[in-house]
């Protein structure tokens, strides 16, 4: 499990790869757009195409090195931030322990120096042969990429539903492979990228006249200038709506879990106060109680009825198995739901027939339904039992085999239990009886006495902090996008300033020019936000049913909520805002005399 946890966390941080990789293509493309001209005289002179591809690969080359470098020595201090999160991770869920310092493996350093360059020049190959492929006579022409993208939207529409295809076909595939989904994940990506040209046309049908009756000629401006260079802001959008579709679809899954947690919560902790040994994983308890102790508990005159439990781990040679042992009343059969079997059926010979249910994870990971049998290990010898339920549980990943707590005494000859739960009388003060049964045990002896209510807060904060880096990683995707469409309307309102020139020398006031920026990174902002919302819920999609299945086997609600959708929408109109305020600065002090000396 320790693995699958690894994988996940690797895969997400490739999420933020790819939306760097395209970021990087995004700015590899601009830089060939702002000197096309530059080419053009290239070519005119008699520069080869196999000198302009390496010309441009070298520059990529290079900031590959200096991005590298920089992404490496932040990568360390970033995993000295993040190392007491993921520390206390699989502290709360797997194993005990402790980690004092920080271990960088030259191979760790290889693989991030590998994967930066790599990614760089893969992005950059693309623009690069493009350079080189243009003839002289079409480099210095600008509106040349324009009418060749236009003339593509249709076919680039048809290539990114194939892509969408290929990746749904690999993610149906019927295997188990983690890393498989994660690939199948890329042309679904990729996919939505290239639908993106076709999606803004599209769109811009209905936002040109809303933005011409809110901001009358400058918006139907603003909303031309989106339309009319394409081949710029397709790239910059899309890259603002992936980098946001995967806070959608991170943002998505960690809630729907989280809510499907809290329910299961609410359905399992119905008793009033729950006992126990401390342990050292804060989800296992192999320890046990003091039976003497256990008996004076029970014979409280507060107490109405009690459970008890015991918890242990029996190795069968080549795996282990959890085995929860329980003595339950009718009164909480109805905290088990059921996945495959019949209660009705079930309860009445759970303690007097030699069966068993297994818990969901445990079901998925061994393959088993209910009907088969199990072999376990017991003091008597390896014992088959009949698994006749299977049931939903979210308190263990590695999956348990819960038996009856006279089915395990039988067996295994242990007496002892791991904790126990009680039932209060009306008008009990429980916090009062708490801090009493605290202090029945000998001085030697230290149990844990906790309410219902503290148990289901302190496993949602568990649960937090086991995706509190999912929230880093979240972060870091939008950050990288910021920075991304900042550069990329840069690029963009940089090569348009002999536009920008005439319509300053025709009348046009800065302040005017400033609105006609804004008005138009707004809606490319706008754009980004509700083209994320379906690529994010897909992503989502793929996180609850494949990725987090085939991770660990949990059924997961899966949830759309408003806030999560809403918040993708302010965050991208937000960023293209910021990114576009030093542009637009930046065009409307420029004297129209600069940037019409070339003509």
């Amino acid at each position: 499990m320790l693995k699958a946890f690894d994988i996940n966390l690797t895969a997400l941080s490739l999420l933020a790869l790819i939306v760097g990789m395209f970021l990087i293509y995004n700015t590899m493309t601009f830089s060939v757009l702002q000197r096309r001209t530059y080419i053009g005289l290239l070519r005119s002179i008699g520069v080869t195409q196999k000198e302009i591809f390496r010309i441009f690969l070298s520059e990529a080359a290079i900031l590959a090195l200096a991005g590298t470098a920089l992404g490496i020595l932040a990568g360390i201090v970033l995993a000295r931030g993040m190392l007491r999160l993921v520390t206390q991770t699989i502290n709360d869920l797997y194993l005990v322990l402790s980690v004092r310092e920080l271990n960088i493996s030259l191979f760790s350093l290889a693989k991030g120096a590998f994967i930066g360059i790599g990614a760089t020049l893969l992005a950059a190959l693309k623009p690069s042969l493009e350079a080189s492929s243009v003839p002289p006579r079409l480099a210095l022409s600008r509106s040349e990429q324009e009418i060749k993208l236009r003339r593509k939207v249709p076919r680039l529409a048809a290539l990114g539903l194939a892509f969408l295809l290929l990746g749904a076909g690999i993610l149906s595939l019927p295997a188990r492979s983690i890393i498989l989904s994660y690939i199948g994940i890329l042309p679904v990506i990729l996919g939505f990228s290239l639908l993106t040209p076709f999606m803004i046309l599209y769109s811009m049908k209905f936002l040109k006249p809303v933005s011409g009756k809110l901001f009358g000629l400058t918006g139907r401006m603003a909303s031309g200038s989106i339309v009319s260079q394409i081949s710029r802001s397709a790239v910059a959008v899309a890259a603002l709506s992936i980098a946001v579709s995967a806070s959608v679809g991170i943002g998505t899954m960690v809630n729907s879990f989280r809510q499907t947690v809290i329910t299961w919560l609410n359905g399992n902790l119905e008793t009033d106060i729950y006992i126990s040994p401390p342990g050292l994983v804060l989800r296992n308890n192999d320890a046990t109680m003091d039976s003497a102790l256990v008996r004076k508990i029970e014979t409280l005159p507060e107490v109405k009825g009690y459970n008890f439990y015991r918890e242990v781990t029996v190795n069968t040679g080549n795996d282990e198995v959890r085995i929860f042992a329980l003595n339950v009343g009718p009164g909480s059969y109805n905290d088990f739901k059921f996945k495959e079997g019949d209660p009705e059926k079930f309860w009445p010979g759970f303690t007097r027939n030699d069966i068993v249910m297994v818990t969901e994870p445990f079901a998925y990971r061994h393959n088993i339904k209910s009907g088969d049998m199990i072999s376990i290990p017991t003091e008597m010898g390896n014992r088959s039992f009949r698994v006749e339920a299977v049931y939903y549980d979210y308190a263990s990943d590695l999956g348990m085999v819960t038996m009856a707590f006279d089915t395990y005494k039988k067996y295994w000859k242990d007496h002892r239990i791991s904790g126990l739960s009680l039932f209060l009388k009306k008008g009990v003060k429980r916090d009062s009886l708490i801090n009493f049964i605290r202090s029945m045990p000998d001085p030697n002896e230290e149990i844990l006495v906790r309410s219902s209510n503290f148990l289901r807060k302190a496993s949602i904060e568990v649960f937090d902090r086991s995706f509190m880096i999912t929230n880093v990683l979240q972060v870091l995707a939008i950050v990288v996008a910021f920075i991304g469409i900042l550069s990329s309307l840069m690029a963009l309102q940089l090569e348009r300033s002999r536009e920008f020139a005439i319509l300053r020398a025709n009348g046009m006031t800065p302040l005017q020019l400033w609105k006609l920026l804004t008005i138009q990174t707004g809606l490319m902002g706008i754009l980004s936000g509700f083209l994320s919302l379906p690529l994010g819920n897909v992503l989502a999609w793929i996180l609850i049913y494949i990725i987090n299945r085939r991770s660990f086997g949990w059924t997961m609600q899966y949830l759309i909520l408003p806030g999560v959708l809403l918040e993708a929408i302010i965050v991208a109109l937000a960023a293209a805002l910021l990114a576009g305020i030093y542009p637009a600065f930046k065009m409307a002090r420029t004297r129209p005399a600069i940037a019409l000396r070339e003509e």
